[in-house]
C-alpha cells in the first residue's frame, strides 16, 4: 500500500544512498508531494510526485497523509524570497518555517481570517500561510518564464539545490517553469530530451539552451532571457551573453559553456 508524504519543512534534502553523507540529489521544498516506499532505520526511499525523482530522505523531516489532494497542480506559491509560515502546537511550542521563494501549496489548505490565512492541520498541529507572500502561477509564455527565472537572480550555486537558498542549473529551469504551471523533470540531460529544436537565430525568449562539456554530453542548462543573454546558474543565478560558441562570461571575460543545442516547449 502506497503511503504519501507532505513536506512539512522548509527544504528537504534527498540524497542517493540512506545516509546524511551521501550526494544530495535534490531537494524538497514545502509543499511538495511524494510517495513512500522502503525504509532503512530512519531514512525512506521516496519518488516525488511532480518529477518521479527517486531518493531517500530523513523520514522525520516529512509528514505523512491518508490521501492526496485531487488536484495536484498547486495553485498558489510563495513569492516572497523567506515568507514567514506559522506552526501552531496545540500543547504549546509553537514556531515559524520560513519558507523559500518557488515552495508552493498543494490543495490542502483552505482558506481563514476572511481569506488573509490559508491553513492546513496535520498531525497535531496546524501550518498557517499568509496569504500576502503568495503569488498565483504566471502564465506559460516566454517572457513570463524568463521573469520567474530572475526572481532567483544571484541566488548561489548549489548542487541538487531547488531553492533560494542555492540551486543547480535544472533547478533553477525547473523552477522558473513550475512557476508558469509547467513541469520539467529534474535533471539538464533529461530537461533536453523533451521539447523541440530551434536553431540559434530562431530562439526566443523562454527557451532552454543546453550545454556540453569535453566529453560531449549534456552537463548545463540555461533560460534564454533576451535575444543574446541567457539566464543560468554558474556560481550564483545570473545573466551572461549567449553566443554560437556559447556562453560568454562577463566577469571572467571567458567562454564558460560550449553550446550543444536549444529546445522549445511552449
Amino acid at each position: 500500500m502506497e503511503t504519501f508524504y507532505f513536506t512539512s519543512s522548509s527544504i528537504v534534502p534527498v540524497r542517493k544512498e540512506p545516509s546524511e553523507t551521501s550526494e544530495m540529489v535534490t531537494q524538497l521544498l514545502f509543499g511538495d508531494l511524494v510517495i513512500g516506499g522502503l525504509t532503512e532505520g530512519n531514512w525512506l526511499s521516496i519518488i516525488t510526485i511532480v518529477d518521479q525523482y527517486p531518493g531517500w530522505v530523513d523520514e522525520k523531516m516529512l509528514s505523512a497523509i491518508p490521501v492526496l489532494p485531487k488536484d495536484l497542480d498547486p495553485v498558489w506559491f510563495v513569492g516572497d524570497p523567506f515568507l514567514p509560515a506559522r506552526v501552531e502546537v496545540p500543547e504549546g511550542g509553537n514556531f515559524t518555517l520560513r519558507l523559500s521563494l518557488g515552495s508552493s501549496l498543494p490543495g490542502l489548505f483552505t482558506e481563514e481570517s476572511q481569506g488573509k490565512l490559508l491553513s492546513f492541520p496535520l498531525k497535531g498541529q496546524t501550518i498557517k500561510v499568509p496569504r500576502q507572500g503568495l503569488i498565483k502561477k504566471r502564465n506559460s509564455q516566454g517572457n513570463e518564464i524568463v521573469e520567474a527565472g530572475r526572481l532567483f537572480l544571484g541566488t548561489p550555486y548549489l548542487w541538487g539545490g531547488r531553492s533560494f537558498w542555492g540551486m543547480d542549473c535544472s533547478g533553477l529551469t525547473q523552477m522558473a517553469f513550475r512557476l508558469c504551471g509547467l513541469n520539467l523533470p529534474r535533471d539538464a540531460s533529461q530537461q533536453e530530451k523533451l521539447g523541440q529544436i530551434v536553431t540559434f537565430d530562431e530562439k526566443q525568449p523562454g527557451d532552454l539552451a543546453f550545454f556540453s562539456g569535453e566529453s560531449g554530453k549534456v552537463n548545463h542548462v540555461g533560460i534564454v532571457s533576451s535575444a543574446g543573454m541567457v539566464l543560468h546558474a554558474s556560481g550564483r543565478v545570473r545573466e551572461d551573453k549567449l553566443l554560437k560558441e556559447g556562453i560568454f562570461n562577463f566577469q571572467n571575460s571567458n567562454f564558460s559553456h560550449q553550446l550543444f543545442n536549444l529546445k522549445r516547449y511552449i
